[in-house]
C-alpha cells in the first residue's frame, strides 16, 4: 500500500493538505471524494505535514451526537468501503482525515472499538442517539453476508431520500403554519385589546345584545382571566406529546396517525 500526499479544498473552500494510504491513485482519489474533498494535487510519496492539514487533536471533552451525524458519516464510510478498503481501515482513515470535529470524534470512538475486536454493527448499536436500530440491523446483515458496501450504499440512499421528503414536508407546511400563527396573533389582539373597548361601548348603549355577541364577550373575559393558565396547559401538553413521541411506541402511533391524516399522508406516501 502506497502513501499519497494531496492538496485539496474542503466543502467550505479551504485549501487543506494531508496524506492517504491507498493501493492505487484511483483508490486515493476515491478516498478524497468520500471525505468530501476536491483534489487539487495528488502525488505518491511522503511529505512533511503542514499546519493546514485537516487533523486536530482529539478533544478530551465528551461530545454529544445526534441523528444529523449518521448520514455524513455513513456516506464517507460507504465511499471508502465501495472502493475496496476494509471497513476497519476505512474507519481508521476517517478518524484521521475527517474535518468536522463531531464526525472525526465519532470515527475515533468507533475505531477504538473496532481495534478491540468489536464488529461495526455492535459499535453502531452502542450509539442509539446517532444510528437507528433498523440501520444497525442492516449493517449487521451486510457483515454476515459479505455485502457491507452494498448495504451501506443502500442505507445512505434511503437516508438521503428520507431527508429530502422531510424537507419537502416542512416546506409544504411552512405557509399554513405561518398563516395559522398570524391568525392567532390577530385573534389574541382582538380578545385582549379590542374586545374590552367594544364591550364598554355596547354596555353604554344599554341595548339587548345578540346571543353570539354575548358569547364572544364571555369567551373574551374567560381568556383574559384564565389565559395564562390555559397557555400553560397547552405548553405542558405539547411537552408531554413530544416526550411520548420520542418513545418507540409513541413514534409508531404518531407516524401512523400522520399517514392517515387527509392530504399529508398521501403527500408523504407519494414521495416514496
Amino acid at each position: 500500500m502506497a502513501t499519497f500526499t494531496y492538496t485539496a479544498r474542503d466543502s467550505k473552500g479551504t485549501e487543506v493538505q494531508g496524506q492517504v494510504d491507498a493501493l492505487s491513485r484511483k483508490q486515493a482519489l476515491a478516498q478524497l471524494k468520500a471525505m468530501q474533498l476536491a483534489p487539487l494535487r495528488l502525488s505518491e510519496g511522503m511529505a512533511a505535514a503542514t499546519s493546514r492539514e485537516p487533523f486536530v487533536a482529539e478533544s478530551r471533552t465528551k461530545k454529544t451526537y445526534s441523528k444529523k451525524e449518521a448520514l455524513p458519516f455513513l456516506r464517507a464510510l460507504g465511499g471508502l468501503v465501495s472502493s475496496g478498503i476494509q471497513v476497519g481501515d476505512g474507519v481508521r482513515m476517517l478518524s484521521r482525515r475527517l474535518v468536522d470535529p463531531k464526525l472525526r470524534s465519532l470515527a475515533i470512538e468507533l475505531w477504538n472499538e473496532l481495534s478491540q475486536g468489536r464488529s461495526l454493527s455492535a459499535a453502531l448499536a452502542a450509539r442509539p442517539q446517532v444510528f437507528d436500530p433498523a440501520a444497525v440491523h442492516l449493517v449487521e446483515a451486510g457483515e454476515a453476508t459479505g455485502n457491507l458496501a452494498t448495504v451501506i450504499d443502500r442505507l445512505v440512499e434511503d437516508m438521503e431520500t428520507s431527508k429530502e421528503v422531510r424537507g419537502k414536508l416542512i416546506a409544504a407546511l411552512a405557509y399554513p403554519v405561518l398563516t395559522l400563527f398570524v391568525a392567532l396573533i390577530v385573534v389574541l389582539v382582538f380578545l385582549f385589546f379590542l374586545m374590552p373597548r367594544i364591550e364598554s361601548l355596547l354596555t353604554a348603549v344599554r341595548g339587548q345584545l345578540p346571543f353570539v355577541t354575548r358569547l364572544l364577550i364571555a369567551f373574551a373575559n374567560l381568556m383574559v382571566s384564565w389565559g395564562p393558565v390555559i397557555a400553560g396547559l397547552v405548553v405542558l401538553g405539547a411537552i408531554s406529546f413530544w416526550a411520548w413521541r420520542k418513545r418507540p411506541d409513541g413514534r409508531l402511533k404518531s407516524d401512523g396517525l400522520l399517514l392517515r391524516t387527509a392530504g399529508i399522508g398521501k403527500f408523504i406516501a407519494n414521495q416514496e
